[in-house]
């Protein structure tokens, strides 16, 4: 009975757990940019909600060209390459969206181009990611119901919670609204570099 319930951890070689990992930063992020955004525009530019649901409309609707553009760019190319060039390019936005004294105001082009950036990126990743997972996990987790369908969803839910908390708890002493930024988004960039430094580390392995 004990290896009915649990069986299934075997399976779940350090390949799977790093691709797994790589999706919830992924999640972190996504919830991050779209939980945040109305908080940080209406301290930074004075927007309603209705602006910061325009928006949000707006860069969902960015997703599935993003996607396709990617895809036709990349499909000839090895995924792992592509999961580190999108992670690099998630990087990228994460950093426009942060605020150095040297960069002069925070400007409204700014917070639109990294949040954009890193939110379509982020999605791209996604089915990168998912795309590595289905061809690493073991068969035997096709089946029942501690499946990799479950592994995924979960990994993904806790993903979002992270991201959450990380709203809660990071927002919580900033000082002024460029202070807000940093420190929701300066955390977020380590976890990324860390999940880049993940996939590089383990190239080799993250393959079929």
């Amino acid at each position: 009975q004990y290896h009915y319930y649990f069986g299934w951890a075997e399976y779940v070689t350090v390949e799977v757990q790093v691709i797994l990992l790589v999706y919830l930063v992924n999640k972190v992020g996504q919830e991050l940019v779209v939980s945040s955004a109305p908080m940080l525009t209406k301290v930074l530019f004075h927007w309603t909600n209705e602006a910061v649901g325009y928006y949000m409309a707006i860069i969902g609707a960015f997703v599935v060209p993003t996607n396709i553009i990617v895809h036709s760019m990349v499909k000839e190319a090895d995924e792992r390459d592509t999961l580190k060039t999108l992670t690099i390019l998630a990087m990228v936005g994460v950093a426009l969206v942060c605020y150095l004294p040297i960069m002069g105001d925070y400007t409204l082009l700014q917070y639109l181009l990294g949040t954009t950036l890193c939110f379509t990126m982020l999605n791209a990743i996604e089915g990168v990611v998912m795309s590595l997972l289905s061809k690493l996990i073991a068969p035997e987790l096709a089946k029942g119901t501690f499946n990799s369908g479950l592994l995924a969803t979960e990994a993904g839910t806790l993903g979002r919670v992270v991201g959450d908390m990380m709203i809660t708890v990071l927002a919580d002493g900033a000082l002024s609204s460029t202070e807000l930024v940093n420190h929701l988004y300066i955390p977020f960039f380590v976890c990324v570099g860390a999940s880049l430094v993940l996939a590089i580390r383990f190239y080799d392995h993250l393959v079929d």
